[in-house]
């Protein structure tokens, strides 16, 4: 008998620890609204903050709008956005601010700060998906603006210079790049170092 309680009340605690995990990111810290899969009903993109955790997580949720006024989600990952103090840093904050999210036509465009500058991450949702289509990075130095944009869709690369405080091109180059696939919103982490 004594064993049954104990498995009854180890049970117990194995529910109410699933049903705080499920409800620790309480904090919002960004909501966006658009629609995102071409069906002329909005739909949300939500950040959300763990502050309860030492390494004060993010997360992000994608919500599809539906006909009834209601919303399903279709996305939510913790390990899309740089945590505010990741453990690999020891309880330094992290370098970077939380990345800004916006919804411009039917894509998902992630901006965040890289060392010298800041980068577009543009996702379009495809095949029940949301596939990683564009990126742009800018950056600066003493002398020049390099804006790079990558087209994963044609499979290009083009890098334009220009002198800083100036409108001229110092240099253009564009060369192909190989996609095999494109890389997808949940596999995001893996791919981000590529770009930088």
């Amino acid at each position: 008998m004594k064993k049954i309680v104990l498995v009854l009340l180890f049970l117990a605690q194995i529910n109410v620890y699933s049903q705080q995990e499920n409800t620790k990111f309480t904090v919002k810290v960004g909501k966006e609204e658009g629609d995102l899969n071409d069906d002329g009903i909005k739909d949300q993109v939500i950040v959300t903050m763990d502050t309860a955790s030492i390494t004060i997580p993010l997360k992000l949720e994608i919500l599809f709008g539906r006909r009834d006024k209601k919303f399903r989600t279709v996305f939510s990952s913790s390990n899309i956005i740089e945590p505010q103090y990741p453990s690999e840093e020891k309880g330094k904050k992290a370098d970077y601010q939380i990345p800004s999210f916006f919804i411009e036509r039917r894509t998902l465009v992630m901006m965040s700060d890289i060392p010298g500058g800041h980068s577009q991450y543009i996702f379009k949702y495809k095949n029940e998906n949301f596939e990683l289509i564009k990126v742009i990075k800018m950056t600066k130095d003493d002398k020049n603006i390099v804006e790079t944009e990558f087209n994963l869709v044609a499979g290009i690369q083009t890098t334009v210079t220009k002198a800083l405080g100036s409108e001229k091109v110092v240099k253009e180059d564009k060369q192909a790049i190989k996609v095999k696939e494109l890389p997808k919103l949940q596999d995001f982490k893996k791919y981000e170092k590529e770009f930088l």
